[in-house]
């Protein structure tokens, strides 16, 4: 268990780290295009939940967050292995550190930091941050496990 929680405070520690350098070196105005073509920085501040749904309403998200990080957590608790159930395992790391670093910027900052953009051609992703991808990659493993 404690291999398990390590990896949840690196990934939570490193979502909170880039929100930190995003905020301190982005502006909402500008848009900041790295040397990798698809990968755009663009600040922006979420008070919603996923793709801006559910605006201004801070508190009854804070209040879903913490249920889905305990029930989460009870089922990590309980069906947690790295060793016997490794994808299973993962994914709930994953919407564990996911969870609780958009819990935790949404209870320091009452809204949520995004600046991860990706882009192909005509194709642009929504603004989002580490703990959404976490989030992301969490749930399609969930789902997977769940289905074989």
């Amino acid at each position: 268990m404690v291999a398990i929680i390590s990896l949840i405070l690196i990934l939570v520690s490193l979502d909170q780290l880039t929100k930190f350098f995003a905020v301190k070196y982005l502006t909402v105005e500008n848009e900041y295009i790295l040397k990798i073509p698809f990968i755009r920085f663009y600040l922006t501040y979420n008070t919603g939940a996923a793709l801006g749904i559910l605006q201004s309403h801070g508190v009854l998200l804070a209040i879903i967050k913490t249920i889905a990080f305990s029930v989460f957590g009870f089922l990590l608790y309980r069906d947690g292995d790295l060793v016997n159930n490794a994808i299973y395992t993962i994914s709930l790391i994953f919407l564990i550190s996911g969870t609780l670093g958009n819990l935790t910027c949404r209870l320091i900052r009452r809204k949520v930091v995004d600046f991860l953009m990706l882009s192909f051609n005509r194709f642009s992703t929504p603004i989002f941050n580490l703990a959404d991808l976490y989030v992301l990659i969490g749930l399609i493993t969930f789902i997977i496990t769940q289905l074989l």
